[in-house]
């Protein structure tokens, strides 16, 4: 019974991806298989993945293959798992995503979600306009306009400018001087 199950799932390493078509394929090396010490290599293997996520796993991950019916032409890989970089300590009911360069996004209990770029850039495009509902705090700069306006540059300036020829009344005063 145990051996008919075997045939049905099997367990290999990634050791190569092909994602440049419809559907991702990879090729497994399920280990020795036979007294001689040989190898099973399955190649050109579909691997499924959830609906809206999508990864390519790195060489020498960890693959599930289901075979249908047992036949090694129609296996399919349902499951990977990098060991080297699967994010750790995740409590119940945390979620996240992670690459293998150690980016990651994490639904962390407690702390809400938490963003680690890994010292990559962070790039946000094509949205007609962007909402923030709560403070935002930043310990870097901010800059717009390309980067030609600095925010600290303006509060700086603004925080240290004057006004001369104040007068009462109607009158109006000289324009701001910025500090040198």
């Amino acid at each position: 019974m145990m051996r008919q199950f075997w045939e049905f799932v099997r367990r290999g390493r990634v050791t190569v991806v092909d994602d440049s078509d419809v559907v991702q394929k990879v090729q497994i090396d399920e280990g020795p298989m036979d007294p001689d010490g040989g190898r099973r290599i399955s190649d050109g293997v579909i691997r499924v993945a959830e609906f809206g996520f999508a990864s390519s796993p790195p060489v020498d991950s960890d693959a599930v293959l289901v075979r249908l019916p047992g036949n090694r032409a129609l296996s399919l890989v349902v499951a990977t798992n990098h060991r080297d970089s699967r994010l750790r300590n995740l409590q119940a009911g945390d979620a996240a995503l992670y690459d293998a360069r150690g980016a990651y996004v994490w639904f962390k209990d407690g702390e809400g979600l938490i963003i680690d770029a890994a010292g990559q850039a962070v790039t946000i495009r094509n949205f007609s306009s962007c909402t923030i509902d709560g403070d935002l705090h930043v310990t870097g700069d901010v800059l717009s306009r390309n980067g030609d306006v600095s925010m600290n540059g303006v509060h700086d300036a603004y925080n240290g400018h004057t006004h001369g020829g104040v007068q009462a009344g109607s009158d109006n005063t000289d324009p701001p001087t910025p500090e040198a």
